[in-house]
């Protein structure tokens, strides 16, 4: 099965290739022996779905009734399971459903549905693939055909790199990019206070406070073991979580199967009850593993984490147009802010550029050094601010390319409330 894709995301954001639809996301999938994600993808086609439920060695059981649709569940000869729904009237195929697990939330039901049915060739095919999932019944992915092609030659389509299918593992960092994930290592950044791939540690008296719940099961344990070792007899005991957005709480369910508190804006408790009380039977993670019940501290406007060792406080983000119950911390003894998604150093484009020192100006707080949950070392402020400016005119070009092509990009006009120093050659 081979697909010819190509993503483009309907909302602003900080990278040039997928802000732009520059991502190629090609499959080229055995559907005998292909990766289970890679293979589920490819029987979202219905003829392939259809000629599945056709093979001998498919089982097919459980026909069933739901309105004008006709349910059957399949199970393939590699053990995946799947149900068709076949539309009453027209007899044609009219959905999906399998599951897969995914990292912030559990088991995850993706379902597939078709429309636009047109003849080619003297076969049946859509024009239009929405994918939704049974998590807030969320659009997974949309997908439309520019042209269908049966029993003809195409162009070649190249293998993308192992892995992937829609709704899998969900976010979060797990290590280096390809081959064996580098040991994590932690970098004192000042007194009780430490650095780790985009992570920060606070020590307290008698624990210690990690800021971001961006890390899932195993990459959560290898960051806590490294963590866990800094101080004789102190443990992680509370995780500190910017935002709810899915690559920053995709340790939310690993940290809650290790019993630690969660620290986040009030407003997030509700989803995060959500995603740590979803089952995860058919595909366990840690907290299927070890159910545990969610440990919740709300922040409101501000919270004060101080004893004998520490104190950091832990404010809400104003200002943001890109999230808005987000907390950050600051460390008023060595001037530290530690923030995700206020700033990264490589970035294309900043839509929120000015958050960044507005939050610092509304708070009244010194800032030295930058901790960027998406970074991987410390950066002082004024290196920062830089990379923002450029960020902001990268931005506003593109806006201005948009404009000149009147074409509408979501985020132009750029709303920057800082005054932008004229750009160095």
């Amino acid at each position: 099965m081979r697909t010819e894709q190509r993503l483009k995301y309907n909302f602003v954001f900080a990278n040039a290739a997928p802000q732009l639809g520059l991502n190629r996301t090609n499959q080229v999938v055995d559907l005998e022996t292909g990766a289970r994600n890679a293979r589920l993808d490819a029987l979202t086609n219905p003829i392939v779905v259809v000629r599945a439920a056709l093979d001998p060695a498919t089982k097919v059981s459980n026909l069933r009734r739901a309105g004008n649709l006709q349910l059957v569940d399949l199970t393939l000869k590699q053990g995946d399971t799947l149900t068709l729904g076949i539309d009453a009237t027209s007899n044609l195929p009219a959905s999906v459903s399998y599951v897969v697990g995914n990292g912030n939330v559990g088991d995850l039901t993706l379902t597939t549905k078709w429309v636009g049915w047109v003849p080619e060739n003297g076969v049946q095919v859509p024009l239009g693939y929405n994918t939704t999932s049974d998590w807030r019944n969320i659009v997974q992915s949309k997908l439309y055909v520019d042209r269908n092609i049966v029993d003809a030659p195409i162009e070649e389509i190249v293998a993308p790199a192992a892995g992937g299918g829609r709704g899998g593992a969900g976010g979060g960092a797990a290590g280096g990019r390809g081959g064996q994930a580098a040991a994590p290592q932690a970098t004192k950044v000042a007194d009780h206070v430490w650095y780790m791939n985009g992570n920060t540690f606070f020590e307290f008296d008698d624990h210690l406070t990690m800021f971001e719940t961006n890390r899932n099961d195993a990459a959560l344990q290898a960051v806590l073991a490294v963590a866990n070792s800094l101080v004789p007899g102190k443990r992680v005991t509370q995780v500190i979580m910017s935002h709810h957005h899915f690559d920053h709480s995709a340790g939310v369910r690993a940290a809650v199967a290790q019993v630690l508190t969660i620290i986040a804006r009030r407003g997030n408790e509700g989803i995060l009850r959500e995603m740590t009380s979803r089952p995860a039977t058919l595909f366990p993670d840690a907290l299927g593993r070890n159910p545990q019940p969610l440990k919740f501290i709300p922040v409101d406007d501000h919270l004060k984490l101080k004893d004998g060792t520490n104190e950091v406080d832990i404010y809400h983000v104003i200002a943001d147009n890109h999230m808005a119950d987000a907390v950050l911390a600051h460390v008023p003894a060595s001037s530290l802010l530690v923030e995700a998604d206020l700033t990264t150093q490589n970035w294309d484009y900043q839509w929120w550029g000015g958050s960044f020192m507005d939050n610092i100006e509304h708070r009244k707080i010194k800032v030295v050094t930058n901790l960027a949950v998406h970074a991987q070392q410390p950066f002082p402020i004024a290196e920062v601010v830089a990379a923002i400016e450029k960020q902001v005119r990268g931005a506003q070009e593109m806006c201005a390319r948009a404009a000149a092509a009147q074409f509408y990009q979501p985020g132009c006009p750029v709303q920057y409330t800082r005054t932008l120093p004229p750009a160095t050659p």
